[in-house]
Protein backbone atom coordinates (compact mmCIF):
# COMPACT_ATOMS: atom_id res chain seq x y z
CA UNK A 1 0.00 0.00 0.00
CA UNK A 2 1.06 3.30 -0.94
CA UNK A 3 -0.46 7.04 0.09
CA UNK A 4 0.50 9.86 -2.28
CA UNK A 5 -0.81 12.71 -4.01
CA UNK A 6 -2.59 11.87 -6.82
CA UNK A 7 -1.83 12.92 -10.48
CA UNK A 8 -3.59 13.99 -13.78
CA UNK A 9 -3.67 10.38 -14.96
CA UNK A 10 -5.83 9.13 -12.12
CA UNK A 11 -8.41 11.74 -12.46
CA UNK A 12 -11.06 9.47 -14.17
CA UNK A 13 -10.50 6.87 -11.93
CA UNK A 14 -10.66 9.28 -8.95
CA UNK A 15 -13.94 10.21 -10.51
CA UNK A 16 -15.54 6.90 -11.47
CA UNK A 17 -14.96 6.47 -7.40
CA UNK A 18 -15.88 9.93 -6.18
CA UNK A 19 -19.58 8.97 -7.98
CA UNK A 20 -20.20 5.12 -6.68
CA UNK A 21 -18.72 5.73 -3.25
CA UNK A 22 -19.82 9.39 -2.47
CA UNK A 23 -23.56 9.83 -2.27
CA UNK A 24 -24.43 12.91 -4.43
CA UNK A 25 -21.32 13.22 -5.97
CA UNK A 26 -20.80 14.67 -9.19
CA UNK A 27 -17.38 14.73 -9.76
CA UNK A 28 -16.32 14.72 -12.92
CA UNK A 29 -12.97 13.80 -14.54
CA UNK A 30 -12.65 17.82 -15.58
CA UNK A 31 -13.72 18.62 -11.38
CA UNK A 32 -10.71 16.30 -10.50
CA UNK A 33 -8.24 18.19 -12.74
CA UNK A 34 -9.36 21.35 -11.53
CA UNK A 35 -9.00 20.37 -8.14
CA UNK A 36 -5.44 19.27 -8.69
CA UNK A 37 -4.47 22.67 -10.46
CA UNK A 38 -5.68 24.65 -7.11
CA UNK A 39 -3.20 25.35 -4.34
CA UNK A 40 -5.79 25.34 -1.80
CA UNK A 41 -6.99 21.30 -2.49
CA UNK A 42 -4.92 18.49 -1.81
CA UNK A 43 -6.23 14.88 -3.05
CA UNK A 44 -3.96 12.04 -1.52
CA UNK A 45 -4.62 8.98 -3.15
CA UNK A 46 -4.00 5.17 -1.30
CA UNK A 47 -2.44 2.23 -4.26
CA UNK A 48 -1.71 -1.10 -4.23
CA UNK A 49 0.43 -1.50 -7.29
CA UNK A 50 -1.79 0.17 -10.51
CA UNK A 51 -5.18 0.07 -8.39
CA UNK A 52 -6.38 3.48 -6.67
CA UNK A 53 -8.07 2.25 -3.38
CA UNK A 54 -9.05 5.08 -2.34
CA UNK A 55 -8.70 8.60 -1.93
CA UNK A 56 -9.05 11.78 0.12
CA UNK A 57 -10.47 15.51 -1.16
CA UNK A 58 -8.20 17.61 1.41
CA UNK A 59 -9.05 21.94 1.72
CA UNK A 60 -6.85 23.93 3.06
CA UNK A 61 -7.51 27.29 3.92
CA UNK A 62 -4.76 29.16 6.52
CA UNK A 63 -4.33 27.25 9.53
CA UNK A 64 -7.86 25.39 8.53
CA UNK A 65 -7.96 22.35 7.00
CA UNK A 66 -11.08 20.12 6.12
CA UNK A 67 -11.59 17.05 4.87
CA UNK A 68 -14.27 16.89 1.94
CA UNK A 69 -14.16 13.65 0.98
CA UNK A 70 -12.92 9.96 1.98
CA UNK A 71 -13.69 7.31 -0.20
CA UNK A 72 -12.85 3.36 -0.06
CA UNK A 73 -13.60 1.30 -2.90
CA UNK A 74 -16.37 -1.38 -1.83
CA UNK A 75 -14.56 -4.39 -2.46
CA UNK A 76 -11.89 -2.95 0.41
CA UNK A 77 -13.92 -1.75 3.09
CA UNK A 78 -13.14 -2.96 6.39
CA UNK A 79 -9.43 -3.45 6.00
CA UNK A 80 -8.52 -0.45 7.96
CA UNK A 81 -7.54 1.67 4.31
CA UNK A 82 -10.03 4.47 5.91
CA UNK A 83 -7.89 4.98 9.01
CA UNK A 84 -4.51 5.13 6.97
CA UNK A 85 -5.96 7.61 4.86
CA UNK A 86 -7.19 10.14 7.62
CA UNK A 87 -4.13 9.63 9.52
CA UNK A 88 -2.33 10.23 6.24
CA UNK A 89 -4.14 13.12 5.30
CA UNK A 90 -4.17 14.89 8.70
CA UNK A 91 0.08 14.15 8.61
CA UNK A 92 -0.24 16.05 5.19
CA UNK A 93 -2.62 18.71 6.99
CA UNK A 94 -0.05 19.49 9.53
CA UNK A 95 3.13 19.45 6.97
CA UNK A 96 1.14 22.17 5.43
CA UNK A 97 0.55 24.34 8.81
CA UNK A 98 -3.15 23.15 9.13
CA UNK A 99 -3.61 23.58 13.18
CA UNK A 100 -7.45 22.29 13.15
CA UNK A 101 -9.04 19.29 10.54
CA UNK A 102 -12.80 19.90 10.06
CA UNK A 103 -15.26 17.45 8.24
CA UNK A 104 -18.70 16.58 8.31
CA UNK A 105 -20.34 13.31 7.59
CA UNK A 106 -24.12 12.07 6.78
CA UNK A 107 -25.87 10.75 9.94
CA UNK A 108 -26.17 7.41 8.86
CA UNK A 109 -22.71 6.43 8.03
CA UNK A 110 -22.04 4.93 11.26
CA UNK A 111 -18.87 3.93 9.86
CA UNK A 112 -17.35 7.05 9.52
CA UNK A 113 -18.70 7.97 12.27
CA UNK A 114 -17.00 5.29 14.16
CA UNK A 115 -14.16 6.26 12.58
CA UNK A 116 -13.63 9.60 13.12
CA UNK A 117 -14.68 9.02 16.76
CA UNK A 118 -12.10 6.60 17.44
CA UNK A 119 -9.13 8.57 15.70
CA UNK A 120 -10.40 11.82 18.13
CA UNK A 121 -12.63 13.51 16.15
CA UNK A 122 -15.24 15.95 18.48
CA UNK A 123 -18.73 16.30 17.57
CA UNK A 124 -19.40 20.07 17.29
CA UNK A 125 -22.33 20.84 15.29
CA UNK A 126 -25.37 18.82 13.59
CA UNK A 127 -26.86 20.09 10.31
CA UNK A 128 -30.40 19.22 10.49
CA UNK A 129 -31.68 18.23 7.31
CA UNK A 130 -28.35 19.02 4.88
CA UNK A 131 -28.56 16.64 2.59
CA UNK A 132 -32.23 15.82 0.91
CA UNK A 133 -32.36 11.93 2.74
CA UNK A 134 -29.84 12.78 5.86
CA UNK A 135 -28.51 15.00 8.87
CA UNK A 136 -24.80 16.26 8.62
CA UNK A 137 -22.89 15.76 11.99
CA UNK A 138 -19.66 18.30 12.42
CA UNK A 139 -16.43 17.13 13.83
CA UNK A 140 -13.20 18.90 14.37
CA UNK A 141 -9.80 18.08 15.65
CA UNK A 142 -7.16 19.78 16.97
CA UNK A 143 -3.84 18.41 15.57
CA UNK A 144 -1.12 17.74 18.48
CA UNK A 145 3.00 18.61 18.23
CA UNK A 146 2.86 14.78 17.73
CA UNK A 147 1.35 15.19 14.36
CA UNK A 148 3.37 17.92 13.45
Amino acid sequence: MMIQPALKEDSERISVLSQTRIIGSQMTSKDVMESLADNNLLILKITNEDLILGYSLLRLEGTEGEIDEIAICRDFEGQGLGKLLLLASEEKMSEKGINTVYLEVREKNLRAIHLYEKNGYQFYRKRQGYYPDDNALCYKKELTQNER
